[in-house]
């Protein structure tokens, strides 16, 4: 039996190797999810922040984000928050230089958006202020 185990060195280092790599893979994802999952985000007030969102018409589990136009009316009619920020995000085509477009996705922020999440950040606040009409495809 002592033989066996020495002429199969290479099938027992294969198997190590390969438990090895399992345990070390096992351990990264669930470090990942500890970080990203099941521990809060390191936000400050992270208890203070809330998601507006709208319910589609006709499917009661459908939730949505809300269009620019109502987020301008909340923005302005609110009464309850320090402050409001949006994002909404979509599909985009990216290419360049002669080379095969790509699939992304691009996020659209008001201009406090940075500024509501990490207030201790220098350049999350927002240098210029811009001004758009409610109701146009623009947070503003």
């Amino acid at each position: 039996m002592a033989r066996a185990r020495c002429a199969n060195r290479l099938v027992y280092a294969d198997r190590i190797a390969t438990l090895a790599l399992g345990i070390g893979a096992t351990t990264a994802n669930f470090s990942v999810c500890d970080a990203m999952l099941w521990k809060p985000l390191p936000l400050p007030n992270l208890s203070r922040l809330a998601v507006v969102l709208q319910r589609i018409p006709g499917n009661p589990n459908e939730w949505e984000s809300i269009a620019p136009a109502d987020f301008a009316d909340i923005r302005q009619q609110q009464s309850v928050f320090e402050s409001v920020a949006a994002w909404d995000d979509t599909l985009s085509n990216l290419s360049g230089n002669g080379a095969a477009p790509e699939r992304a996705t691009r996020y659209l922020v008001t201009p406090n958006f940075f500024a509501l999440w990490a207030p201790s950040l220098r350049w999350a606040a927002p240098s210029r202020r811009r001004k758009t009409n409610p109701g146009t495809s623009t947070w503003g």
